[in-house]
């Protein structure tokens, strides 16, 4: 905060589960339990779990990332080109999925948590008939679970340039992630077609007002 950034994308609370993953110095470990216990971090980094010690000059707004279950990926399994070791498909049973990987963000939501980055990667839940999803397009993830379920209260920023790499054009990836869940989109290039688009998909109905006002009072809880 000193150096004058309010903000850290930070803590990883992935649950690694291969070390061939290729951002396994990211995180914890391979034990949900160690995960959890080291999101004590939370704390020293924004305080109290109510947000009313962000404006102090020693804490900074957190964000616990990769939302849903990237630590899990099958080795080979990257659908991203080049990226061969990240960014692929993570296949679990819902029991694994809610004792493994989902455990460690409930965690982070109880700890007042400001911010959660959802990930590249996809979700596999065997059996439930769905394929792989992209996390930034999962609305029974982000919506139904963490919002809904878990109660979070803050806000989900996407990963770099991340809506990209949904299937369909520019307008199909604003409006998928956003309607998933997603209040804010990291756009590092293009911001004025993001906009353009994003105000149009509102206009003819396909994004919903209160989605965005919704949104929007998220972050602006945190910013203030």
């Amino acid at each position: 905060r000193a150096t004058g950034v309010p903000w850290d994308f930070a803590p990883c609370v992935c649950v690694t589960r291969d070390e061939r993953w290729g951002r396994s110095y990211e995180a914890f470990g391979e034990d949900p339990a160690l995960v959890e216990a080291m999101e004590t971090v939370i704390q020293g980094m924004q305080g109290s779990p109510s947000g009313k010690d962000l404006h102090r000059n020693d804490k900074v707004l957190g964000s616990a990332k990769h939302f849903v279950g990237d630590g899990g990926t099958a080795y080979g399994s990257s659908t991203t080109g080049s990226y061969t070791v990240d960014q692929g498909v993570t296949e679990v049973t819902r029991e694994e999925l809610e004792a493994v990987h989902l455990s460690p963000f409930e965690e982070s939501v109880k700890r007042g948590i400001g911010t959660i980055m959802p990930s590249y990667s996809s979700l596999d839940v065997l059996g439930d008939g769905r394929g792989p999803v992209k996390t930034h397009a999962d609305a029974e993830m982000i919506n139904g679970v963490l919002k809904d379920r878990m109660g979070f209260e803050g806000f989900v920023i996407s990963d770099w340039q991340a809506i990209d790499q949904l299937p369909g054009d520019h307008a199909s990836d604003v409006r998928t992630s956003v309607n998933a869940g997603l209040d804010m989109i990291m756009v590092p290039t293009a911001y004025q077609d993001f906009t353009k688009t994003l105000k149009e998909e509102v206009a003819a109905g396909r994004i919903g007002q209160a989605r965005i006002d919704d949104a929007v009072a998220r972050i602006l809880t945190q910013k203030f």
